[in-house]
């Protein structure tokens, strides 16, 4: 069974930043990105996940948390 797919607007909210973030991200080849019949942009969850793993500096922390 494949991963469950997210849209941008769903990875921004779990990555804490913009969905024009992680559509840029997809056109610049940082994070794996399909496109849907209608031409929808879907994420697989865990490419994500690898992706908030390898590339924790652009990901946006929690509020609250600052980075030394």
């Amino acid at each position: 069974m494949k991963d469950p797919l997210v849209t941008p607007n769903e990875a921004a909210k779990a990555l804490a930043v913009t969905a024009d973030k992680v559509r840029e991200w997809c056109e610049l080849g940082l994070l794996k990105s399909y496109r849907s019949i209608k031409g929808w942009r879907k994420i697989e969850r865990q490419e994500l996940i690898a992706f908030a793993k390898r590339h924790p500096v652009l990901v946006a922390p929690p509020k609250g948390i600052r980075r030394n």
